[in-house]
């Protein structure tokens, strides 16, 4: 593969560390807040920065079958787009939006009993033909991802602060980045490798300033 793959391992770890970072800012807005948006919206980036954390060489391989940490990164970044989706579905459910948070946190739970039965018990683990599988699980995350800047974008309208506007631009990039994994599988070709990393550290640097709220002086809140 003529891709410099280890230059993209090391952008894959360093976006893990960052989207941690992201999702411990999360809880700890929860823990000031108590607010039930901000722990679900952590608990999924916590999940998503571990999937990062799962890359390896053989990932920029395309010519080969998924194997087990292709199944670990996958359902990690899968549920936690889904949690996402469910959760900011939530806060726009203004008459009941118990449901969509309890949805939320189930995918959220069962995402991470998946992995660690796929850690566990590697034998139970269903091997899904290639194509299908990534092309499917790479789909589906663009579409959560975009669902999610969609709902942003609303949330802004409705209160346009500077941090709010921020928000659905982030999204917007994490489902371009989403898209453009979706085109190199159905092409089979790594040249646009490259542009995932741009989409995804553009969308973790705008939340992140989203979350450390430069404005001094007003409370921490979810990014919604």
């Amino acid at each position: 593969m003529a891709s410099p793959v280890a230059l993209f391992v090391g952008l894959d770890v360093v976006s893990a560390l960052l989207t941690l970072a992201l999702g411990a800012l999360l809880v700890r807005t929860w823990a000031l807040t108590r607010a039930p948006i901000a722990l679900l919206l952590g608990v999924a980036f916590i999940l998503l920065g571990a999937s990062y954390a799962t890359v390896t060489a053989s990932q920029f391989d395309l010519g080969r079958s998924p194997d087990l940490w292709d199944e670990l990164r996958l359902a990690g970044q899968t549920g936690a787009s889904l949690v996402l989706f469910l959760t900011y579905l939530s806060s726009r459910a203004s008459r009941n939006p118990v449901p969509f948070r309890v949805l939320a946190g189930a995918v959220g739970a069962l995402t991470v009993a998946v992995g660690l039965l796929d850690v566990v018990l590697p034998s139970l683990s269903a091997r899904i033909p290639e194509r299908q599988y990534f092309l499917g699980a790479h789909l589906v995350m663009a579409m959560a991802f975009g669902a999610c800047a969609f709902m942003a974008a609303r949330g802004f309208g409705q209160h346009p602060t500077r941090d709010r506007a921020l928000v659905p631009l982030a999204f917007l990039f994490f489902a371009i980045s989403k898209y453009t994994w979706f085109i190199i599988d159905l092409t089979r070709s790594d040249a646009p490798v490259g542009l995932i990393y741009a989409w995804r550290f553009a969308g973790i640097a705008l939340l992140g300033f989203a979350l450390v709220r430069p404005l001094a002086g007003r409370p921490p809140h979810a990014p919604t």
